[in-house]
């Protein structure tokens, strides 16, 4: 039997949290982190709360935790960081392929049990696909 995940996500709505979830957007976030998170998003709908809560902690992952130290350091914009900088350059294959490499790393990543690794990985899938949303609307 392999083992479940430890780290859960979930969102706080309206003072109370998400039922039999261990965490909060801002307590995963500092778990996986290190640092405080920014608030919580705005959820408008409490029966996608822990959707929020993914897509929240994506963002942490990218803006404060390894993304920043790699590509936003020096307070650069996420819009002139090299993702988009190459997806400008590319196309749309550059986020695409990434997604891609990003899914079969956390794919073999959960099959030796590295369960909070694989999550940094759909994070960071995630923010992929952010970009590629981003580069679509420049067009």
């Amino acid at each position: 039997m392999t083992k479940q995940p430890t780290v859960i996500l979930a969102v706080e709505t309206e003072g109370s949290a998400a039922p039999n979830w261990p965490y909060t957007t801002r307590s995963l976030a500092m778990d996986m982190s290190g640092v405080q998170p920014e608030p919580p998003a705005v959820v408008s709908d409490p029966m996608y709360a822990s959707l929020a809560g993914v897509l929240q902690a994506a963002h942490d992952h990218a803006a404060r935790g390894k993304g920043h130290t790699r590509h936003g350091d020096d307070d650069t914009p996420f819009l002139d960081q090299p993702t988009m900088q190459i997806t400008r350059m590319i196309g749309l294959g550059y986020p695409a392929g990434q997604i891609m490499k990003k899914a079969d790393e956390a794919k073999r990543m959960v099959e030796r049990g590295e369960y909070d690794a694989a999550v940094y990985e759909f994070f960071g899938i995630i923010n992929y696909a952010a970009a590629a949303v981003l580069a679509i609307r420049e067009t």
